[in-house]
């Protein structure tokens, strides 16, 4: 937060400070309980934010495949 804060004083771009202050990683894991989350039918998208190169991008799973999908993924449990 303090390096973020410093950065935007000193004038530099919304990227570079975001940039500059995240954390490299090499990835999350998330672990999601279904006792938590009840039902036998999950819906999941995942949308992520990353820098390529030098340019912010985004990847979204998963997308519309036509006009009747609503771009979710369906987990069935049994």
């Amino acid at each position: 937060m303090i390096e973020s804060q410093r950065l935007e004083k000193e004038g530099r771009s919304p990227y570079e400070v975001l940039r500059a202050a995240s954390y490299p990683s090499d990835g999350i894991e998330f672990a999601i309980r279904r006792s938590k989350l009840p039902g036998q039918q999950w819906l999941m998208r995942l949308w992520i934010s990353a820098f390529m190169g030098d340019k912010p991008g985004s990847l979204l799973y998963r997308r519309r495949r036509r006009e009747v999908d609503r771009g979710w993924l369906e987990l069935h449990f049994k």
